[in-house]
């Protein structure tokens, strides 16, 4: 019995299989044709053992074509499977954009309910990112003038210290210093007309 495992071979290569193993018994076959007449006759007992390696053969190969069309059946099963899958997937999502499309026709777009975490049912609406990181990286809107921390910022770069220095001073991250600098109001007189 030949002992394959059918599921890691393609199709393409089980055909080609077939294809060598059925040149083999045609070449066998015409091999036994084209031999002399003083050859034609072997003695009794290499014709016994000829033929039990033809009928051999014969076993194997149709076990073979058995296999292979088991093995091919199984993969039309296969594909038909994930092909009416993969159609109810396509139906889902052609009928889910569908209903996003005529959501924003109508401006009623929504959160889906899946996004919005648990703990925030009943709660309202959630507050956007800018509202809540704005108050922290705003001047102190009441003076108008930036916070302490700013100005020791501002004090130590007009010394001529970098970043990363002004960083180590104070013992803030590099990146909040630089962010600071960055954001830092320019003088009205250097400010350039748009």
């Amino acid at each position: 019995m030949l002992a394959f495992d059918f599921d890691q071979i393609s199709p393409t290569q089980l055909g080609i299989a077939a294809l060598i193993a059925l040149s083999i018994i045609v070449f066998l076959a015409s091999r036994r044709q084209r031999r002399p007449d003083a050859l034609a006759n072997p003695p009794r007992r290499e014709q016994d053992d000829s033929a039990a390696e033809v009928r051999r053969l014969h076993g194997d190969l149709a076990n073979l074509i058995a296999e292979l069309e088991s093995l091919s059946a199984r993969m039309s099963e296969d594909a038909a499977t994930r092909q009416e899958r993969l159609q109810g997937l396509i139906a889902q999502a052609d009928e889910r954009i569908a209903a996003l499309q005529s959501q924003v026709a109508s401006g009623a777009v929504s959160r889906p309910a899946a996004v919005v975490p648990a703990t925030t049912s009943g709660l309202g609406p959630l507050p956007s990112l800018r509202s809540v990181i704005a108050p922290a990286s705003k001047p102190n809107s009441i003076t108008g003038a930036p916070d302490d921390r700013h100005q020791a910022i501002y004090a130590l770069a007009d010394e001529g210290l970098t970043a990363v220095e002004i960083s180590q001073r104070l013992g803030q991250r590099v990146g909040e210093v630089e962010l600071i600098l960055n954001l830092r109001p320019k003088p009205a007189a250097s400010r350039r007309p748009l």
